[in-house]
């Protein structure tokens, strides 16, 4: 895992107050299964309020176009974030 990815994965949780084991991170394949997993570790929170959060973090990092950044949008194959 490169320092970029790294460096996301902490925003990530730092963002929404949460702590992901490893063996999570690697189930979460897609834009949407980062969202859902998000969704179910924090009661109250909004699935298009964290997607919008993942986007903008996302996008930030790694200079992808937003529209790029959707639930079905797979990390490595779709984002090419390696």
């Amino acid at each position: 895992m490169g320092l970029d990815i790294t460096h996301f994965l902490l925003e990530i949780e730092a963002t929404f107050d949460i702590a992901v084991p490893d063996e999570d991170w690697s189930q979460l394949v897609t834009v949407g299964d980062m969202c859902d997993y998000i969704v179910r570790r924090k009661p109250g929170s909004e699935y298009c309020e964290v997607l919008e959060k993942i986007r903008q973090l996302t996008v930030n990092e790694f200079s992808v176009r937003p529209e790029e950044v959707h639930p079905n949008a797979r990390w490595v194959e779709d984002l090419k974030l390696d």
